[in-house]
């Protein structure tokens, strides 16, 4: 796909939001909550970083859907 030029469906916007917010749930459920991970501070630092990261690409993305 072309970046220079407009989404060709509007509907994409939609399924990347719902993609990216089910991506985060499952990175906030499934590895911040994992013991291993909460016993690790460095590994814990990156899975928010992932989380946090995933959340501004949600926000970014409905940004440019309106």
């Amino acid at each position: 796909m072309n970046n220079d030029s407009p989404n060709p469906d509007p509907l994409l916007a939609h399924e990347a939001l719902d993609r990216t917010s089910m991506l985060q749930e499952m990175v906030d459920n499934y590895l911040l909550l994992h013991p291993y991970v909460a016993f690790n501070p460095d590994v814990m630092t990156l899975v928010e970083q992932a989380s946090d990261a995933l959340a501004k690409a949600y926000q970014l993305i409905g940004e440019k859907a309106k």
